[in-house]
């Protein structure tokens, strides 16, 4: 899984295995954004604040995480 554009101000482009459950993380550990994503490629961010985020993503191959700058 790969997310694109790592800086984005409205939309998170996702490629790769989309079945799977996501968190979207801020630095100081909370969760602000979590969902399933299945069937699509696209996560909206434009609620976020801006800042630096962690993006996790889950299914039964393990995790893994990508980071998120919201402008």
């Amino acid at each position: 899984i790969t997310i694109y554009p790592s800086m984005t101000s409205d939309v998170l482009n996702v490629n790769g295995n989309i079945d799977c459950k996501y968190t979207i993380t801020s630095l100081e550990g909370k969760t602000v954004k979590e969902g399933d994503f299945y069937n699509v490629n696209t996560i909206d961010v434009s609620k976020l604040a801006a800042g630096l985020y962690i993006v996790n993503f889950y299914n039964y191959n393990g995790t893994k995480t990508e980071k998120l700058i919201k402008e």
